[in-house]
C-alpha cells in the first residue's frame, strides 16, 4: 500500500517530489487580521527601542560614573590623554551599547514569555 502523504524524514531531507499538495492551501487574511498583526508588529519594535534607549542611558551613567569616579584611575588616564574626547566617547559608546543589547534582549525575552503564557 503506498502512502499519500510522504512520511516526516521524507519531507525534512527533501526528498518530497516538487508537485507534492500535502501542505494545506495558505489561507487569505482580512484586512482586521492584518491591521492587529501590523500593530502587534510595531508594538513589539516600540518596546525594543525604548528598552534598548533606556539601556544605553543607563550605560552611558556607568561610563560617566566610572570616569568621575576614578575607578582603576581611568578618568586619570583619561584626563591626561591628549585625546580625551576619542577615549570618552569608546568608554561611554561602548558601556552604551552594551547595556542597551542586554536591555532589548531580556525586553524581548521577557515579554515573549509573558505572552507565551497568556495564550495557555
Amino acid at each position: 500500500m503506498r502512502r499519500k502523504h510522504p512520511s516526516r524524514a521524507a519531507r525534512f531531507f527533501g526528498d518530497t517530489p516538487e508537485d507534492d499538495t500535502s501542505a494545506p492551501p495558505q489561507r487569505k487574511m482580512s484586512e482586521r487580521q492584518r491591521a492587529a498583526l501590523r500593530d502587534e508588529h510595531w508594538s513589539w519594535l516600540r518596546m525594543i527601542m525604548v528598552q534598548t534607549a533606556w539601556g544605553g542611558a543607563i550605560g552611558i551613567l556607568i561610563g560617566y560614573l566610572i570616569i568621575h569616579h576614578d575607578v582603576r584611575r581611568i578618568g586619570t588616564m583619561i584626563e591626561k590623554s591628549d585625546q580625551w574626547l576619542l577615549f570618552t566617547f569608546l568608554l561611554l559608546f561602548s558601556f552604551a551599547s552594551l547595556i542597551g543589547s542586554i536591555a532589548g534582549g531580556i525586553a524581548i525575552w521577557l515579554r515573549a514569555e509573558k505572552e507565551a503564557r497568556d495564550h495557555m
